[in-house]
């Protein structure tokens, strides 16, 4: 095997486990929903975009972003972050389309409040995926 720095600290012979892999990217999720950038291009390995998207805080909702992808493939998706207020909207029916209807992007992928919890990203309960075309206006 090729050598490593002695003081990499990150790598291991170890495989990483699935559930932590899933945790880093959804991690990177949060990290990329407070850039200031509207568009933002993502290299990673594949694994990671797949366990990634296994995550049940990540939905995939039309994007196509959940099958394995190919190598060097490239994918273009839009990323709203599911608030609190946007999932007791659902709950209580009052999103277009009823309890539980998915919720469509606006072109905002979630305004950028002042509370801390908006800052660090903790009021996203979910991350969701959306095909390009679907982008409002």
């Amino acid at each position: 095997s090729p050598e490593t720095p002695a003081d990499d600290e990150t790598w291991s012979e170890e495989l990483e486990e699935s559930t932590s892999v899933a945790a880093r990217g959804l991690a990177c999720l949060g990290w990329l929903h407070r850039r200031p950038e509207r568009a933002i291009a993502v290299v990673a390995h594949g694994g990671i975009y797949a366990e990634t998207f296994k995550h049940p805080k990540v939905m995939d909702s039309g994007a196509g972003l959940a099958p394995r992808f190919g190598n060097c493939e490239v994918r273009s998706a839009v990323m709203h972050c599911r608030s609190l207020v946007d999932e007791e909207s659902v709950a209580h029916g009052s999103q277009e389309g009823g309890a539980g209807a998915p919720l469509a992007p606006t072109g905002d992928i979630e305004p950028r409040g002042a509370s801390a919890a908006a800052a660090s990203g903790d009021f996203c309960v979910a991350y969701e995926f959306f095909p390009l075309e679907h982008i409002a206006g």
